[in-house]
């Protein structure tokens, strides 16, 4: 049984994988997207199933931070958590789930402690 799904959007594949192999290791299933288009595309049709957005800040064709802007716009509102190598400054603050920040580079236990806290504020 899931955890919950987890859509991760990482245009690095090594990252995305390895992000994806410790969410599913925990019991969460994953919805993988290689850059913040894709990212939207599987928001824009998902069933209601998707539990939070696990987004880099910095991706091509669409960054974290735009994905983000779109996704306030759906019906429902999903918790999002940001993971960049950056600082905080580009981490948009708006709306009832405010995004939390994962700097890079991180452990799976701060993955994973990350992910919790998110989809606990988000409930």
């Amino acid at each position: 049984m899931s955890r919950g799904v987890i859509l991760v959007a990482e245009d690095q594949d090594e990252v995305r994988l390895l992000v994806a192999d410790v969410l599913r290791q925990a019991g969460y299933a994953v919805i993988e997207a290689a850059n913040g288009r894709l990212a939207l595309e599987r928001l824009q049709s998902d069933d209601g199933s998707i539990t939070l957005v696990l987004s880099d800040l910095v991706m091509p064709e669409l960054s974290g931070q735009q994905l983000f802007e779109h996704a306030s716009h759906l019906p429902r509102s999903i918790p999002f958590l940001f993971m960049s190598g950056y600082s905080e400054e580009g981490v948009p603050c708006t709306g009832a789930h405010e995004p939390a920040l994962l700097a890079k580079p991180f452990t799976p236990v701060q993955l994973l402690r990350a992910v919790s806290l998110a989809i606990g504020a988000g409930t």
